[in-house]
């Protein structure tokens, strides 16, 4: 009876509260200018199924990192590009792999002509871990586009280095810089 009267008590207690917080938000949204509100709506979707016909990604990637102030000491790292199509039902064409130093000078040319990726395939592309030109600012530009608007692929870059048995590393994930209709 008593925890009954204290689950009572709670729900009178919190429930005014969702209803003050539910007509604040309204207002809020109400005397936003309309471009701020569907701005929000734009970033609040920005990872889920958002469908275009073709992007360009930018995908940061690191062939060492630094492991004192003083750069002396640097950590070689192998990356991994991996392009996932996370689409169910349609292809995906990879119409350009480049590669690019800390300066912005283009390295290298992972592929020749498109590549198709059918539904839940990926492709994946190597910077060996000897390779030390790209540098801590290194990058990845990803181009790829469908014959219709498909979910846009998951693109990511994954480090990984050490020696002996103490190793490391991490994941970075691609920003779209273009989108293509």
């Amino acid at each position: 009876m008593l925890m009954k009267t204290i689950v009572s008590a709670f729900a009178h207690t919190i429930q005014p509260a969702c209803v003050a917080l539910s007509l604040a938000s309204t207002v809020l949204l109400a005397v936003m200018p309309p471009n701020v509100a569907a701005q929000d709506a734009i970033t609040m979707t920005e990872h889920s199924y958002e469908v275009q016909a073709g992007e360009v990604i930018y995908v940061p990637v690191y062939t060492r990192i630094y492991q004192t102030e003083k750069k002396a000491s640097k950590q070689p790292l192998s990356s991994t590009l991996a392009i996932h199509n996370v689409d169910p039902s349609s292809a995906i064409h990879i119409t350009s792999v480049r590669y690019y130093d800390h300066a912005g000078a283009k390295l290298k040319d992972y592929i020749d002509a498109p590549r198709s990726l059918g539904p839940f395939a990926s492709a994946n592309f190597v910077v060996d871990i000897t390779e030390d030109r790209g540098g801590v600012g290194a990058n990845f530009i990803v181009e790829w586009q469908a014959a219709e608007k498909v979910v846009s692929p998951i693109v990511e870059a994954i480090m990984i280095g050490g020696s002996g048995t103490q190793g490391l590393s991490f994941v970075t994930r691609g920003k779209v810089i273009e989108t293509r209709p």
